[in-house]
């Protein structure tokens, strides 16, 4: 990174926002809150791109709901609070769309075939990116909570 990259505060503390966004997937991918880590080897560059594309998605419903706020929100700090409230959400989701790109870039740079972490496995040793027809009526609540990870 060049120095004038670094001397910014600005860049940097964008890049430590995009860094624990990383850290919070690979929490979820751990604990089983999600199927998979876009960072490792295993999902196609199909699955990837969906799970971009997700992401992107959310920013254009944030952009959209900023839009209609700022065209029909109330006047004086309500509408100054509001605006700030879903620029602070688009500025989440923009961290998870750079946050899941970055993912997808460490599973290019890692070694061919080299997951960057290893999957967990159910409780019949089966990883969780694969389908075990035993653990099936146990994952299919925890997709229900949470299908935007799936």
């Amino acid at each position: 990174m060049s120095a004038k990259l670094k001397n910014s505060p600005v860049i940097m503390a964008v890049f430590e926002r995009i860094a624990q966004e990383r850290s919070h997937q690979r929490e979820l991918f751990l604990n089983g809150q999600i199927m998979f880590d876009v960072s490792s080897a295993v999902p196609d560059p199909n699955r990837k791109l969906r799970v971009l594309t997700e992401e992107v998605g959310e920013v254009a419903q944030e952009i959209e709901l900023l839009e209609k706020f700022s065209l029909t929100g109330e006047g004086g700090k309500a509408r100054a609070k509001g605006l700030a409230v879903r620029t602070e959400k688009l500025r989440d989701e923009l961290v998870q769309v750079a946050a899941v790109a970055v993912a997808w870039l460490e599973s290019l740079e890692a070694p061919s075939g080299a997951a960057t972490i290893k999957p967990p496995k159910c409780i019949h040793g089966i990883p969780m990116q694969e389908y075990c027809s035993e653990c099936a009526a146990v994952m299919r609540p925890a997709i229900a909570r949470n299908p935007r990870r799936a």
